[in-house]
């Protein structure tokens, strides 16, 4: 009596070596990368991409205020979007608030990097500092907006140190007041943006080498004219960067303006995402501040692909 076999271990032992070595070899090539980024990308298509093409079908339909969208009118906001005195009003403001953000970020970043870069304290404490120098980049938005809050109210400590300095006889309006307001939002929001300034500034100047310092040195260059001479220009490609990432971060900024003044006094602070704010949330216009949104968009990715190219050129941590 012969026994017969059952092939079926053997087959499956055969399929699963199969798909093991095809795995191997997907794991080794090229293509397993998109299966690491997958993730990513599915990430940004639900969160970032589906809201941005549903904006724009926003922008160019009626929506009722429950966010149903209605017929389709194309492009009739944008002329609408144009005339806008107050969506004019407050593209100034943002500007000047980006333009303010700019200036002030880069000298005093650039001003604690070279402080940092020098050798006048111990390693130990140099390290210190520079570690309570990002502190700020740390803090949450609304953490910071509601500290700098209280800080700047017509009670708050700032104006009591002044007041007990001598410097004031009383109470500055920081944000109390039109000509101020927009001014200390635009600071606080340098005090938030200075650590990545420094940080990146700091790694461009260990980039350089001390044989040109060293150089102009002999030619009898003094520290102004070599920083002047040599740093700025070398670094110049990387503040450009920086200046067109402060400047769209400006342009987007909403969460100091909104915790700290709410637009105001009297839309002093109304910037163009606070003015998105008030059109679509507030009023329920969705249809025109979704246009408004598009619009802020297209801006914000004529600057983003201008600082992608600068940012490819200056590569400071080489």
């Amino acid at each position: 009596m012969s026994l017969q076999t059952n092939p079926q271990p053997a087959l499956h032992s055969s399929l699963s070596s199969k798909i093991t070595a095809r795995w191997h070899r997907f794991m080794h090539s090229q293509n397993a990368g998109y299966l690491f980024v997958a993730p990513s990308v599915i990430f940004l298509l639900l969160f970032t991409a589906y809201p941005l093409g549903r904006g724009v079908v926003m922008s160019m339909t009626e929506v009722s205020k429950k966010g149903v969208i209605g017929k389709w009118i194309g492009f009739a906001n944008w002329p609408i979007l144009l005339q806008d005195e107050k969506f004019l009003a407050a593209v100034i403001r943002s500007l000047k608030f980006s333009a303010y953000g700019v200036i002030g970020a880069l000298v005093f970043g650039i001003i604690l990097a070279l402080l940092l870069n020098m050798a006048w304290v111990s390693p130990m404490v140099t390290n210190f500092l520079r570690g309570l120098a990002v502190l700020p980049w740390m803090f949450a938005t609304a953490v910071a907006a509601l500290m700098w809050g209280l800080l700047l109210h017509r009670d708050g400590l700032l104006n009591s140190w002044l007041i007990l300095a001598g410097t004031i006889n009383k109470p500055i309006q920081f944000v109390g007041t039109p000509f101020l307001a927009l001014f200390s939002l635009a600071m606080v929001f340098v005090w938030r943006v200075i650590p990545f300034i420094m940080v990146m500034v700091l790694a461009s100047l260990k980039s350089i080498s001390l044989e040109l310092y060293e150089a102009a040195s002999v030619d009898g260059a003094n520290k102004w004219q070599s920083f002047w001479g040599i740093t700025i220009p070398l670094i110049m490609p990387l503040l450009l960067t920086l200046a067109i990432l402060t400047f769209v971060w400006g342009i987007s900024q909403f969460d100091l303006i909104r915790i700290i003044t709410g637009g105001g006094p009297v839309d002093s602070t109304q910037v163009v995402s606070y003015y998105i704010y008030r059109v679509g949330f507030l009023t329920q216009n969705w249809s025109y501040g979704a246009t408004i949104s598009v619009g802020v968009f297209i801006v914000n990715l004529f600057f983003a692909t201008l600082y992608l190219y600068l940012s490819a050129r200056s590569k400071p941590w080489e």
